[in-house]
């Protein structure tokens, strides 16, 4: 009870709290990599807040899962050079056909970005993250177990240093590696070393559209490789597609390899609403369709529903439905 009254006071303030609030701190549903370079303070920066509850229902297991989440991004821009980048994450999980429950908490990122990756040809980036590999590009709220499951195709070693250069046109090239010796934390470090690239090309396409190649090679004979599309509409709409292959010795699976195929859409919004549909495709392990509506309450809160169904391949007692609501600041 205590996570969600926590939500629930963090999106009190959320709405509430107003859009400056110090020396050009702002509050804002944004990435501070994506802000304009313009007569920026001394600090800047913007604030993400977000409170999410989802769950899962199997009556055939007689089983029941809850699990709310909150998301805190914070980005400080301490020069129109140099910025600072934290995510982090709490969250519970209860069984209540187990009648267990666990709360957790983890920092998804915090690095130093040397260089504003949409304004400046050169960027890089020093500190704990996910080495950049695909697109993962997903408008549902994320379901603890379900998201748990598919979780290998994109997460990497930390920590990490990544190199990008881009022609300020539409063409990025991304080099990056991780390790845990590059800062010292494991003298040995030879085992977690993961390295990735990935190439990313914007056409003028059906109003535009991204191609993004991907690979990722990291310890023990991993080996990953990726590809997908990313189409903006006239309309406002975005639709994804993308492929991830995931291969490593010895591999215990049905197949000598892992593949995941996601398909994503998202309407405009209209009316202030909107409709989101996504498809994924685990060759080894399940279907999962879930349709979403996300709809403005009011200027500065939307509100979001989403439900599905998850088949599994080859084990009928694990079908079950999905759900999920969630309150996102639009500040």
């Amino acid at each position: 009870m205590a996570l969600f009254r926590s939500l629930f006071l963090l999106a009190i303030l959320a709405v509430l709290a107003p859009c400056q609030i110090f020396a050009g701190f702002y509050v804002s549903d944004c990435e501070l990599e994506k802000d304009p370079k313009k007569a920026l303070p001394l600090v800047s920066g913007c604030l993400q807040a977000v409170g999410e509850v989802a769950g899962l229902s199997r009556p055939a297991l007689g089983e029941s899962v809850v699990h709310a989440e909150g998301e805190i991004y914070t980005g400080i821009a301490l020069s129109s050079l140099v910025g600072l980048h934290l995510r982090a994450t709490l969250g519970e999980y209860r069984d209540t056909a187990l009648e267990e429950a666990r709360a957790y908490q983890r920092t998804v990122n915090s690095y130093v970005s040397f260089g504003n990756g949409t304004l400046d040809r050169w960027q890089l980036l020093l500190g704990q993250f996910y080495l950049p590999f695909g697109l993962d590009f997903s408008k549902v709220m994320p379901i603890y177990r379900e998201s748990y499951k598919r979780q290998f195709f994109w997460r990497t070693p930390k920590p990490a240093i990544s190199f990008s250069y881009s022609d300020l046109v539409g063409t990025r090239l991304e080099l990056s590696l991780a390790d845990e010796s590059l800062f010292g934390l494991d003298k040995i470090g030879e085992k977690d070393r993961a390295f990735s690239g990935r190439f990313s090309s914007d056409l003028s396409a059906l109003g535009g559209t991204k191609l993004i190649f991907s690979y990722y090679k990291g310890p023990e004979n991993l080996r990953k490789l990726g590809f997908a599309t990313l189409n903006y509409s006239a309309r406002g709409g975005v639709t994804s597609f993308e492929w991830v292959r995931y291969e490593d010795s010895p591999h215990r699976g049905r197949y000598p390899f892992h593949q995941l195929i996601r398909f994503t859409h998202v309407t405009g919004f209209r009316n202030d609403a909107r409709y989101v549909f996504e498809y994924e495709d685990d060759v080894e392990l399940y279907f999962l369709t879930q349709l979403g509506y996300d709809a403005a309450l009011m200027d500065k809160l939307m509100l979001r529903v989403s439900g599905g169904y998850y088949r599994s391949r080859f084990q009928k007692e694990l079908n079950h439905f999905v759900w999920a609501l969630g309150v996102r600041s639009r500040l």
